[in-house]
């Protein structure tokens, strides 16, 4: 090394950098379509006539409830609900009441049974999974 010229210093990793940074991905880590959803409890809609909009953009809020136990079992009516909008790519779930009598529909019924267990363990895959077939106009 000649006098006068200072040593190369490494690169630094970017989850050690100073400032937002997105996230790292190598060639590998390709993004998924369930990737860009965000569960944000604070996302807030409105009611516009008989439907819900979302109140940053006004889309069409959509939603979905599905059963998680056993017609047998005394929680049946214990259901979970997701509602988001398609626009900003956000959503909410809750766990809510659905009277016994009351029957819902299921999305997923036509899936094999393995994709259909997949999607149900990822809120952001079933959501992802629901709202193309929204788009589609198969649910």
């Amino acid at each position: 090394m000649s006098s006068g010229m200072r040593p190369r210093r490494p690169a630094e990793h970017p989850s050690r950098s100073v400032g937002p940074q997105k996230a790292f991905r190598g060639p590998e880590e390709q993004r998924r379509p369930h990737d860009s959803w965000r569960k944000d409890a604070t996302w807030h809609t409105v009611a516009r006539d008989d439907r819900r909009v979302c109140a940053a953009c006004g889309a069409l809020v959509r939603s979905y409830q599905y059963r998680f136990h056993p017609p047998e079992s005394s929680m049946f009516e214990r259901c979970i609900a997701f509602a988001w909008c398609p626009v900003c790519r956000v959503y909410v779930s809750h766990l809510v009441h659905i009277p016994r009598e009351q029957v819902l529909v299921d999305a997923l019924a036509v899936l094999p049974s393995e994709q259909r267990a997949r999607l149900l363990r990822s809120e952001t895959r079933l959501v992802a999974y629901l709202d193309r077939q929204a788009r589609r106009g198969s649910a």
